[in-house]
């Protein structure tokens, strides 16, 4: 800043009264690309000042900026978590740029599902991954959206396909904004049951005896008759 005082004097006469008037440079506040908002993780954060001269300082913890805080990286700063960003130009002798920056919310990408959409003979598995760490992959089986309520799995663990299913996941993390829905459709033919096992088996016994029969195929039903004809 500088002030700039002057005077006028003519002959015969005594001097004018001071004017004074006080200049203030200041760089104008850094330009960031792209926008604050919910950003998709992945791309660079860029910030220019239009006075070529100026050095940027940035903080991503909301606090004032200072010409003690770090210097803006040449290469940008990679967006890989939500923060409150700020930054301001410096310039020697001048008065620091007013703040420019704002709120990043970071979105996960749609998780991945490793058994793709179509008509399977057998029990399936179907693994779930993100490359976000610290977060939690929710899923529905029954064709609705996934809620925070809903089960969820850490990335790479799996989800079993038993039956014919719609399966949807999304990916949440503290502070984040929800990934996109990833959904895949699966049309499961299991074969039939496993034949009834009895308990005790079949032999000749001196009293009366209680019958258990069981099948290995889980959730399976068992009907009988004990006349001799087909169940059905």
């Amino acid at each position: 800043s500088s002030t700039l005082k002057a005077r006028a004097w003519k002959a015969d006469a005594p001097p004018s009264d001071v004017a004074s008037a006080t200049y203030t440079l200041k760089p104008p506040a850094p330009v960031l690309q792209p926008l604050s908002g919910v950003q998709l993780i992945g791309p660079t954060i860029t910030a220019t000042s239009p006075n070529g001269t100026a050095t940027l300082r940035y903080r991503t913890d909301s606090g004032n900026v200072t010409e003690a805080d770090p210097v803006w990286p040449v290469a940008g700063l990679p967006l890989d978590d939500t923060i409150q960003l700020s930054l301001r130009a410096f310039k020697a002798g001048w008065t620091q740029s007013d703040p420019t920056g704002g709120y990043y919310q970071a979105k996960a990408p749609a998780p991945t599902i490793g058994l793709a959409s179509g008509s399977y003979q057998g029990l399936q598995s179907a693994t779930l991954t993100t490359p976000v760490s610290s977060s939690r992959i929710h899923y529905t089986t029954n064709g609705l959206i996934p809620t925070d309520l809903d089960p969820y799995v850490l990335s790479g663990a799996s989800v079993m396909v038993d039956r014919s299913m719609t399966l949807k996941a999304r990916v949440w993390r503290a502070n984040w904004a929800l990934s996109d829905i990833a959904e895949v459709n699966y049309l499961v033919s299991l074969g039939p049951a496993a034949a009834p096992t009895f308990s005790p088996p079949a032999g000749s016994y001196g009293t009366t005896q209680t019958v258990s029969l069981s099948s290995a195929t889980a959730g399976a039903s068992i009907r009988y008759t004990v006349d001799g004809s087909e169940p059905g």
